[in-house]
């Protein structure tokens, strides 16, 4: 019986990391709307990153790469960068943010949350059509910037709020250059998915 646990559980360790994944990014969610303490919520949000980096290479290293497991992988994300990003523009601005800054940031914000809800739909929409999408490298690469936005925004809050240091006039131009990032990959991953629809 424990050996086919154990089985059980190498088989899905990928799937296990999505899970833990999800958890972590509903439990970030309803601490940032509930005005949650920012160190806690970048502990999850790291959390978040790191096993969304680990979780696909267990599954190729493994040989265990399933549907399920892609489409867990990227629902994660999506719960994770979209809620959260919205959070942060409406709660979470260092005491120091100019209204310039934040009107700029905010503005890159919402595009990215837009372009988000764009490939939500249209992924959703190929599924029903019977047409499956696989992420491709812009949407890896897209993810890798947003999460870094995430964790970089997160960790000036809770540098400003616990030790007084004042690094939002440095950590605003990577937040924002990462948020311009996100937009330009975006962009690119939507067109390799209308590409791969059209040809399907």
């Amino acid at each position: 019986m424990v050996e086919r646990v154990k089985i059980a559980l190498f088989e899905n360790l990928a799937n296990v990391l999505t899970s833990c994944r999800l958890i972590a990014a509903s439990w970030l969610i309803v601490s940032a709307l509930n005005n949650g303490q920012v160190v806690l919520m970048f502990v999850l949000a790291a959390f978040c990153v790191a096993s969304d980096f680990f979780d696909g290479k267990v599954a190729r290293y493994c040989g265990i790469e399933s549907w399920l497991g892609s489409f867990l992988d990227r629902l994660a994300d999506k719960i994770f960068v979209v809620p959260i990003t919205i959070a942060l523009i409406l709660h979470y601005w260092p005491n120091e943010a100019s209204l310039n800054m934040q009107i700029l940031t905010a503005e890159l914000a919402m595009v990215v949350i837009l372009l988000e809800l764009f490939l939500i739909v249209s992924v959703l929409y190929c599924l029903k059509t019977g047409v499956y999408l696989s992420a491709n490298r812009w949407g890896k690469l897209k993810m890798g910037f947003e999460s870094g936005v995430i964790l970089v925004w997160l960790l000036s809050v809770v540098v400003e709020e616990r030790l007084g240091f004042l690094v939002w006039q440095w950590s605003i131009a990577l937040i924002d250059f990462g948020l311009a990032s996100a937009v330009l990959f975006a962009v690119m991953s939507i067109q390799g998915y209308f590409q791969h629809w059209r040809s399907a």
